[in-house]
């Protein structure tokens, strides 16, 4: 069966959910909005409920935009990526802080590996890799690396990082060096 839920706080503003991490310590699932930033819902009320969200703010706080790409759970925070960069939000705290990325801001995809390191997609230019502090740990451009200049997807198993895109396949290893298919 498939089920279509809609939490209530959720109004017709949010233009659809572009992805979903779980914080299950806490019992909180965060949707990433195309519109309404980023929404906690809180899986252990008794209904569904939005109890709060995080939203861009004009002071240069907040989130640069409403429109969030991507998100992944780590370690205790959220890394948020968007078409305006990437950042890490301290979800205890509300804070975020932003991460400089390469050439443009645009990033696709950000996914957490078992280091809480940040593997984000930089639009048309390939992959970078921050630590959990936001330090760029490597940098792989599709000119010179990968094939992939805009990676759809990447998966991590076994010390391995799986990056699949249009132009193929490539597959970083432990020792971060990279390999194309």
């Amino acid at each position: 069966p498939v089920w279509t839920i809609r939490p209530e706080g959720l109004d017709n503003s949010i233009l659809g959910v572009s992805d979903v991490a779980a914080d299950d310590a806490s019992g909180v699932l965060w949707l990433a909005t195309d519109g309404a930033g980023l929404q906690r819902v809180d899986l252990n009320a008794k209904r569904w409920a939005v109890s709060d969200g995080f939203v861009a703010s004009s002071n240069g706080k907040g989130l640069p935009t409403d429109s969030i790409t991507s998100i992944a759970w780590s370690d205790g925070s959220l890394w948020v990526s968007s078409f305006e960069g990437i950042g890490r939000l301290d979800t205890s705290t509300g804070e975020y802080t932003p991460i400089n990325v390469a050439q443009t801001k645009e990033v696709g995809i950000v996914r957490a590996d078992e280091q809480s390191w940040a593997w984000a997609s930089i639009l048309g230019y390939g992959v970078q890799v921050f630590d959990s502090g936001g330090r760029l740990r490597l940098d792989l451009p599709a000119a010179s690396t990968i094939v992939n200049r805009t990676a759809l997807d990447i998966e991590h198993f076994d010390q391995l990082a799986y990056i699949g895109g249009r132009e193929g396949l490539d597959i970083v290893s432990g020792d971060r060096s990279a390999r194309s298919w």
